[in-house]
């Protein structure tokens, strides 16, 4: 074997090659890889642009919308404050009217001797208490006391408008206790 002596070792027999090098000669085999690969990109961008253009719309309606509509909490805010100062005034207005006819309504002065005798509504009253039970103090000479009209039951004046301003229940019975107002000539 000469060897040359540019050349230290020598050269190797080329061998041939096991498979042939990957350069694809049919074209149909590239288009088909490129559609398999296109088909998710495309859907994947039309998804991107339907999403901004979503952003972008959801943000010029708000805008849009803030700047021509009312300002809603405003007038939710009047509103609620014309009720609560209405319902409130008719509160008073119906505490006051209340008040107006149970004062006015006539009480009658206990006297131990009488018993309960001589109320408003002139019987005896279907229960025959010596106390009120609202302050829970016994009836003396003198007190002014008041019968409810629909149970008879008899309690002090003071304590028993007192009872009827917080409830329109009789305080032993629980009957209704319905305050009724004449209408004023006008």
């Amino acid at each position: 074997m000469d060897v040359p002596a540019s050349q230290p070792f020598p050269s190797l027999p080329s061998l041939p090659h096991p498979f042939p090098p990957f350069l694809p000669t049919d074209h149909s085999m590239v288009f088909r890889i490129l559609n398999m690969s296109a088909i998710p990109l495309i859907v994947f961008l039309v998804l991107i642009c339907a999403c901004i253009t979503r952003i972008f719309r959801i943000g010029y309606n708000d805008h849009e919308t803030a700047a021509d509509a009312p300002d809603t909490d405003h007038y939710r805010d009047l509103l609620f404050q014309l009720r609560s100062h209405h319902s409130e005034r008719l509160r008073e207005l119906m505490q006051g009217i209340k008040e107006l006819v149970m004062e006015a309504s006539d009480g009658f002065v206990y006297d131990q001797t009488k018993g309960i005798k001589g109320c408003e509504s002139g019987e005896k009253s279907s229960s025959i208490n010596t106390g009120c039970v609202i302050c829970l103090e016994d009836f003396k000479d003198g007190d002014v006391c008041r019968a409810l009209p629909e149970c008879h039951h008899v309690f002090h004046k003071e304590c028993v408008v007192s009872w009827l301003m917080q409830s329109n229940s009789c305080p032993i019975c629980r009957a209704f206790t319905a305050v009724f107002v004449r209408r004023l000539p006008v």
